[in-house]
């Protein structure tokens, strides 16, 4: 774990972590739109954040673990699901 002194910038930290940040692109949005449009205003419609992330992970053929599975679900994405029994 990387340790912060308190005069550390947003620079600083993007610097120190740019190999793990993945930016929410084209490829991202396209992911995002599909199953957003297919869940719309129904009671399973997806949360804008969870939306982005479970995108972003798409997008870059990662795994997106969340506890809010329900509607992602109901978008057709795929989860992993550490939680359920």
């Amino acid at each position: 774990m990387v340790q912060l002194s308190s005069g550390t910038t947003l620079d600083g930290v993007l610097t120190l972590f740019s190999f793990c940040i993945l930016s929410f692109d084209l490829t991202s949005s396209n992911f995002y739109s599909e199953p957003t449009a297919r869940t719309g205003a129904s009671e399973k419609a997806i949360g804008t954040a969870d939306g982005y992330i479970a995108a972003t992970a798409a997008a870059n053929d990662l795994d997106f673990a969340t506890r809010e599975a329900s509607c992602l679900l109901a978008a057709g994405l795929k989860l992993t699901q550490p939680w359920s029994t």
